[in-house]
């Protein structure tokens, strides 16, 4: 396997490409991108690279992004290594089409499991038509997980029902979403497709606002923290 590293601070992305040596992956280190693109386009075009990492500033990793998502012949895995980004910056970087978005301080552990599930099942994008929101799924076995980035809107009602249907079992996860920005229509209907489906639902809350939202409209089902309790507790 080989990883594109692409990074603002050379030091940081040598210890990456020691970790994931000693992970038996392979990795290239590109450092200062906006002002090498051409090295970034010569990389992604004539190079195998079987996932990009991005450790980049915001307004690099946007402009960078830009740049190799206009290469439409290019459609690498991308993990990017966030920093303080508010939800506005997450939801922008998350439209223009990553698979996953990790926050720092990086846990490697995590990283390297990163790497391998966008390797090995590459994301879906979807993107949700009014401003302010986004959804990305990817399958891990038989559940398909689902997570929702900036406004909890009633747009992504209809998105969630048609992953439903072509899905055996589905996490929900509102990690992603501002407590600021969330329609109490869109809370209704999950709590009553917890209640309906059940068997086969599970949904993925960490704030305590949020899930005082659900706890207002009668919701007496479970929370889980992360992808893995929610799986393991099919």
């Amino acid at each position: 396997m080989r990883v594109l590293i692409i990074s603002d601070v050379f030091i940081y992305a040598s210890k990456l490409a020691l970790f994931l040596e000693r992970r038996d992956i392979k990795s290239e280190i590109i450092t200062n991108p906006t002002k090498n693109f051409d090295k970034v386009k010569e990389a992604i075009l004539k190079e195998e690279f079987n996932c990009i990492l991005l450790d980049l500033n915001t307004n690099n990793l946007v402009e960078v992004l830009t740049v190799i998502k206009s290469e439409e012949k290019v459609n690498i895995p991308i993990i990017v290594l966030g920093n303080n980004d508010s939800y506005e910056t997450v939801v922008k970087i998350v439209k223009l089409g990553i698979s996953k978005y990790l926050k720092k301080p990086l846990d490697v552990d995590m990283l390297y499991k990163s790497i391998r599930d966008v390797v090995a099942q590459p994301d879906k994008f979807v993107k949700v038509d009014k401003k302010g929101s986004a959804i990305f799924t990817r399958t891990l076995g038989d559940v398909t997980v689902v997570t929702i980035l900036g406004q909890l809107e009633d747009t992504v009602i209809h998105k969630i029902d048609e992953i439903l249907k072509n899905s055996k079992k589905i996490v929900i996860s509102l990690n992603g979403v501002s407590s600021l920005n969330v329609d109490k229509n869109v809370v209704r209907y999950l709590k009553s497709l917890v209640e309906q489906e059940g068997s086969r639902v599970r949904l993925i809350v960490i704030r305590e606002s949020i899930k005082k939202m659900f706890e207002e409209e009668g919701y007496k089902g479970e929370f889980f923290s992360n992808e893995f309790f929610a799986i393991k507790n099919f």
